[in-house]
């Protein structure tokens, strides 16, 4: 069973692609539209897994330089709470995005928050990992790409 674009409306799940490099990212929804390839089981089964693994060793994180460009913080207290997550998960190799506009449940825009130095490769995962993280693969390069379209994902 997949979701259906609305069968999360309003709730802000995490979920994770490959790209054409076989390089992994994790992108927050904020309770928008999220690709209809994600399963309740197998996402669930991906957050477990990328949340337990370690940090990798020596993995400096890459802030957006144009953050400010989608997010705007009034205090350094709340852009170091909104960070947290998003650089738990570059410690230990993935991009992470973020829904860009919040307003808009249909909007299908992401933009880079952060991105570890160190990558995490599917050559890393485990056999049913990568074959469930390559059911949203993203038809273009992580490295490249400030922002994403759900529209350019094959699923």
């Amino acid at each position: 069973m997949n979701y259906s674009n609305d069968t999360f409306c309003g709730e802000d799940i995490d979920w994770f692609s490959l790209d054409i490099e076989n390089k992994i990212a994790v992108f927050a929804s904020g309770g928008g539209v999220v690709p209809c390839s994600i399963d309740p089981e197998g996402n669930e089964l991906l957050l477990a897994y990328f949340r337990a693994l370690p940090e990798i060793k020596d993995n400096e994180v890459l802030i957006n330089p144009e953050l400010g460009d989608f997010m705007k913080f009034e205090t350094p207290r709340q852009i170091e709470r909104y960070l947290e997550d998003f650089i738990f998960m570059a410690k230990r190799g993935l991009y992470a995005y973020d829904k860009t506009d919040l307003r808009n449940y249909s909007d299908p825009r992401y933009h880079l928050v952060v991105a570890p130095a160190k990558k995490l490769c599917s050559d890393d995962l485990l056999e049913e990992i990568y074959n469930k993280v390559l059911e949203t693969k993203y038809s273009g390069t992580f490295k490249d790409a400030l922002t994403v379209n759900l529209s350019t994902f094959n699923i």
